[in-house]
């Protein structure tokens, strides 16, 4: 995000703020997609950002009563995710990825947020690990995807941290080094565990760039 941005160090609902994630200045154009919410709207208001919204119960086929023109955008934000009963979140991820990169400008990003949480469909299982969604997300278009671990939940994060091994490690020795004994933590800290780890988390932001 741009320095020049005044942002406020009390985001509603937040303790670590996802806005600085984004690729904005005051002159930028943000599309939110999701549950109506005020808290974001505030958010954006409070930096002198104009919001435009996308609800999720306006479905793919419906976007044309938005009136949104293509290359808009500077970022379009999911911070929350989608819920997958709504019109729009059963619309499939590739799918509204690739309606969202229509709307972004070049040198614009997306921003999703992620419940990283394995559930069975009938037989199948299904999760957003983040190897998965950075596949989904080339193959919508995007030129490249950063991962953003988001501890301990999306809505009320304490952290906000580049996802890598080193990271996580760090992470996990400053928040248990008092609630964990010393030898799980030092097998927490081998590579391959917290390699594998990264998979694991719970909830992470994706920012991809057009």
């Amino acid at each position: 995000m741009n320095a020049d941005l005044n942002i406020s160090p009390t985001y509603p609902n937040h303790s670590v703020d996802w806005r600085y994630l984004l690729p904005i200045s005051m002159n930028g154009k943000v599309l939110y997609v999701g549950e109506r919410t005020n808290d974001v709207t505030r958010s954006f208001e409070q930096i002198g950002i104009p919001l435009f919204i996308w609800e999720s119960t306006v479905s793919l086929t419906d976007t044309f009563t938005l009136g949104f023109v293509p290359a808009t955008f500077d970022a379009v934000v999911i911070p929350f995710g989608l819920l997958p009963e709504s019109p729009l979140g059963r619309s499939g991820k590739v799918n509204v990825y690739q309606a969202a990169h229509r709307l972004i400008r070049e040198g614009g990003a997306l921003l999703i947020g992620f419940s990283n949480k394995w559930f069975a469909r009938g037989k199948h299982i299904s999760s957003a690990a983040p190897n998965r969604i950075q596949q989904l997300l080339r193959q919508a278009g995007y030129s490249s995807t950063n991962i953003y671990a988001a501890y301990p939940t999306l809505t009320t994060p304490e952290y906000i941290f580049p996802l890598t091994s080193a990271t996580l490690n760090f992470v996990l020795r400053f928040h248990y080094r008092n609630k964990l004994p010393k030898v799980i933590l030092r097998v927490l800290s081998i590579p391959l565990v917290s390699g594998e780890l990264l998979n694991l988390l719970p909830y992470y932001f994706a920012v991809a760039k057009v």
